[in-house]
């Protein structure tokens, strides 16, 4: 290649990467959070008939795969009134819009973890995951794409005018599930539907039904879901670089910290005025300080804020820092937080140890560590591409299951705190 058509070639890409924005969460609090007002729950039937006893709950503290709280649809309980064999007559709706309508050229995947408590009878029937275009489902005409799993000796849903359907294994145990679908080979490479095409919600969705054997349904549970896409207006911090220790100055009593963190502005349309906020907790969550930065940034672009410095402080701290804009696409990378710890020093935090030991077996993995008497840590579990699969916050000295009927391959588990990290690989082989 000529050095002129070098330079040609080189030209033309960097505008392209200069528009390579990364995609977000578009899912508000997509760990269900208590008293999340994000997410709406309804229940019903398809058919419209009077007797349903299923229930829909955005914020079930009974399980989760992270933080405190899933989503869950139960519906293995039978209908007060006799429904005739073959109707899937009680269903129950978790559902969320878009704060800002996408088109389907915009998104990039769908990802979520799910699981399945059976009825008596068994992993009998099926679930479902629907992404759709208009918010009434009752209407008959509505457009979506169902990914149905469903019992593989049951006749598959077939697809309509207004509906693609998935037919997908249902699993036969109650372990977390991931599940993830690309948007662009589902819905456009396919040929179903047009990448122009406008998506503005999409709905968590369980039913039972009555079969001549009687009736049919389970507890389904969903956690950690995550609709991947290209925001216009998202802004977030992309990290804390303000240390988690801090030492007395020399000649001197006093401890002064100044908080400092990297924000971005991630979506493709500029941010004209946001706010970035430092808060500094103690150990039984009270804010003893707080600092507001008035900020703007253009499209993908990012920036480092540094707050006003603060002498006092307790042995223990946690420092939060989050963006607020009104509107903003994406809650998942609105907030940062680590842990500050004062020293002295005389103090030599090399001198301590972590311990960590994995044990692989059916269910998942068992994890013991040893952390020094008072210490925090985090213990992370990542898949052979680097994804976080699963979090625990530990102290002391203990054991955590990760169970989630892990496929085979290869895993990392991470043991981190202010004394430093330590990693272990663990090989499943089923």
């Amino acid at each position: 290649m000529s050095k002129f058509k070098r330079l040609i070639f080189l030209s033309a890409l960097i505008p392209v990467s200069l528009m390579a924005l990364e995609t977000v969460n578009l899912i508000k609090n997509h760990s269900f959070e208590k008293d999340d007002s994000s997410w709406r729950v309804y229940t019903g039937t398809f058919q419209e008939m009077e007797d349903d006893s299923a229930k829909a709950i955005c914020c079930d503290s009974t399980a989760a795969f992270t933080g405190n709280y899933s989503a869950s649809i139960y519906t293995s309980s039978l209908p007060g009134d006799s429904t005739p064999p073959g109707i899937m007559a009680d269903s129950g709706v978790v559902i969320q819009a878009l704060s800002i309508p996408k088109a389907l050229k915009d998104l990039d995947s769908f990802t979520c973890m799910m699981k399945i408590e059976p009825s008596i009878s068994g992993f009998e029937f099926e679930n479902h995951i629907f992404l759709s275009f208009l918010f009434d489902m009752r209407k008959p005409d509505w457009l979506w794409c169902l990914y149905n799993y469903r019992n593989p000796n049951y006749k598959p849903w077939g697809n309509k005018k207004h509906r693609k359907v998935y037919n997908l294994k249902l699993q036969t145990d109650t372990a977390w599930r991931s599940i993830r679908r690309s948007i662009k080979v589902d819905w456009v490479d396919e040929n179903y539907l047009s990448p122009e095409l406008i998506l503005d919600s999409f709905a968590l969705v369980g039913a039972g039904v009555n079969l001549n054997t009687g009736w049919h349904g389970q507890k389904v549970y969903f956690d950690d879901i995550r609709l991947m896409g290209y925001a216009d207006y998202d802004v977030g911090v992309k990290e804390i670089l303000s240390p988690d220790t801090i030492g007395t100055q020399v000649n001197s009593a006093a401890y002064s910290y100044t908080p400092v963190a990297r924000i971005k502005n991630f979506g493709r349309k500029d941010a004209n005025s946001f706010l970035v906020i430092a808060e500094l907790r103690n150990n039984a969550g009270t804010i003893f300080y707080t600092d507001t930065v008035s900020k703007s940034l253009s499209s993908d672009t990012e920036d480092t804020v540094e707050f006003t410095a603060f002498a006092t402080m307790p042995s223990k701290s946690t420092l939060v820092i989050r963006t607020v804009m009104n509107p903003d696409e994406s809650d998942a990378d609105d907030e940062l937080s680590k842990q500050i710890i004062k020293t002295g020093i005389e103090d030599d935090i090399e001198t301590y140890e972590l311990s960590l030991n994995v044990i692989p077996n059916i269910a998942g993995f068992q994890v013991s560590y040893s952390l020094p008497c008072g210490e925090h840590g985090v213990l992370s579990l990542y898949d052979a591409s680097g994804r976080r699969i699963g979090q625990e916050d530990v102290n002391g000295t203990s054991s955590v299951n990760f169970n989630a009927g892990y496929s085979s391959g290869v895993y990392f588990v991470q043991l981190k705190s202010r004394l430093g990290k330590i990693s272990k690989k663990a090989v499943v082989i089923r």
